[in-house]
């Protein structure tokens, strides 16, 4: 007979346990001697764990036993083949159907007959469940070091260990309060995070590289706040927090937000991406890289998506040219001062009106409710207190379910005024903030990184309209320039929409095909654009 000697050691189990791979090598030899058996090979794996099959010897095993190139594999233990009881029955199973059987030194059983399948099965259970045993005391124990506020591991950025427990480094807590402001308060996405931080030499804990996934990490990491993650829980540590916890929450709600963005979305130099829609057939329009076919090239381009499905023939638009132009309007726009400060006094006072309003029908419902619920209780005391016959009661206890009714639908409006009166402090918020950064757009925006301009470019533009290369309109946000001061409506600058001519150059050269077109972009909705704009510009730009 010819046998495959599998012999297997991880580096853990050879220290606490002598499992070398001499002292396995020498036993099998002395069994196949013992069963006047020849050793076609011997397969080892030095220093790997028996929690799968991706070894490199076990996997040469497999292929060879595939081509029956020898009749027994033979281990010290069944452990030595795997740990699991499902990858155990599987490489039985297997072995079997190539007609190969399992034997173990220490452990007397034959794969071939069904006594020694069970055996085969028992003592496979017994080796799963020895180590699921040990890893539960593992998670135990450092549960255990958790909570009596020892650290078990490589120390997160921002603190090192002393004494097993973790003490706050400075120099590194400074990095990452950097991190959450520069997400916060910037407007940035991971990917740009890791790069400013790489470009300033700021390393990370293992002296390397800042990526995505470590920023990423460090955002998402309660240890932050005083809490420690663990195996699926969240434990209250005992280590000093480096940031507050509603700056902690602020960016968790945050990154949700952002993840209704494609991946490349924050990254992207084309400002406008998400706000420019073809008047031809309505689609989005979507970046392309630069450069025609596969040739590179120098120029970025927006497309309409309709090109894509051949359901449209819009121009190509050249992406610098046409944010030139968008940003010499919106900049035209700011300049004028007396206008946008006649809409901010004008929006004033049409929101103190319907404040008014609001406020006045709130005072006329809590009053009805008020003397809906004495009628209520008088009806419930007389009932109470009388104790009518069935008839009475009867008509009584409608009479109360009526006023029950109309208490509900009463209270029902009254949580609708009280939304209209928080919408409309909300929106004076935005249209005062927003006004005041249009009024200083052409002095803050250049200095601002892409991520921050994006962010407010989203705050003032609704809308950007192509109908060719010769006509464009722009959308704001704030309809400023309704009206002009006698009523009459500003034919350049009408209801917040500008349509102006646009420059040469606009178009892409017939027959030109961009070398790649990305995915429709997405943008959020205006309302939670202006909350993520009304934060960043209160914080930066202060009243």
């Amino acid at each position: 007979m010819k046998y495959a000697i599998y012999v297997r050691v991880s580096t853990e189990e050879q220290a606490q346990h002598g499992f070398s791979i001499e002292a396995q090598k020498e036993k099998d030899c002395a069994f196949v001697t013992s069963q006047d058996g020849i050793i076609h090979k011997i397969y080892i794996d030095d220093g790997y764990s028996g929690k799968d099959t991706k070894r490199p010897a076990l996997q040469n095993l497999l292929q060879d036993a595939e081509q029956k190139k020898f009749d027994i594999v033979l281990v010290y233990k069944l452990d030595r083949l795997s740990r699991r009881l499902s990858d155990l029955v599987t490489l039985g199973e297997k072995f079997e159907k190539i007609g190969i059987g399992i034997k173990s030194v220490t452990e007397p059983f034959d794969t071939t007959t069904p006594a020694g399948k069970l055996m085969f099965n028992m003592l496979g259970s017994f080796a799963q469940f020895e180590r699921e045993l040990i890893g539960e005391r593992t998670k135990l124990g450092i549960m255990r070091r958790i909570k009596n506020g020892k650290w078990s591991t490589t120390p997160p950025f921002g603190y090192d260990l002393k004494d097993g427990k973790l003490i706050i480094n400075e120099t590194e807590a400074e990095i990452v309060k950097k991190c959450y402001k520069l997400f916060l308060e910037h407007n940035l996405g991971v990917e740009l995070i890791a790069r400013r931080l790489n470009k300033e030499d700021l390393i990370s804990k293992r002296k390397g590289k800042w990526s995505k996934n470590s920023v990423w990490t460090l955002l998402t990491n309660p240890v932050y706040i005083g809490y420690i993650r663990w195996d699926g829980e969240v434990i209250k540590g005992q280590h000093k927090p480096i940031l507050s916890k509603q700056i902690f929450d602020t960016v968790q709600e945050r990154l949700k937000e952002k993840d209704r963005y494609a991946p490349w979305v924050g990254i992207s130099p084309n400002l406008f991406i998400g706000l420019i829609f073809c008047a031809k057939c309505g689609a989005q329009f979507v970046s392309s890289k630069p450069g025609n076919g596969s040739k590179k090239g120098k120029y970025r381009y927006y497309a309409c998506k309709g090109r894509k499905h051949g359901k449209c023939n819009q121009d190509y638009i050249r992406a610098d040219i046409l944010e030139e132009i968008i940003l010499n309007k919106i900049k035209e726009i700011a300049s004028q001062d007396k206008v946008i400060q006649d809409y901010l006094k004008k929006a004033t006072e049409e929101n103190s009106e319907r404040l008014k309003e609001f406020k006045r029908e709130k005072l006329q419902i809590n009053q009805r409710l008020t003397k809906l619920n004495e009628i209520k209780e008088k009806k419930i005391k007389w009932m109470l207190s009388h104790l009518p016959s069935k008839k009475v009661a009867t008509e009584m206890s409608n009479e109360v379910e009526k006023l029950l009714d109309e208490i509900e639908v009463l209270k029902e409006h009254l949580a609708e005024i009280e939304a209209g009166i928080q919408k409309i402090d909300l929106d004076g918020a935005n249209t005062e903030i927003i006004a005041d950064f249009l009024l200083r757009f052409i002095e803050r925006f250049e200095k601002l990184e892409i991520g921050e301009k994006k962010l407010l470019i989203q705050a003032v533009v609704k809308r950007i309209e192509v109908y060719n290369k010769n006509k464009i309109s722009l959308k704001l946000t704030l309809p400023v320039f309704a009206e002009n001061e006698k009523g009459e409506r500003n034919p350049s600058l009408d209801s917040g929409v500008v349509s102006f001519a646009s420059s040469s150059g606009l178009a892409a050269p017939r027959g030109f095909e961009p070398r790649l077109l990305g995915p429709e972009p997405s943008v959020l909705p205006l309302d939670e654009r202006a909350k993520s704009t009304r934060d960043f510009l209160a914080s930066n730009y202060p009243l």
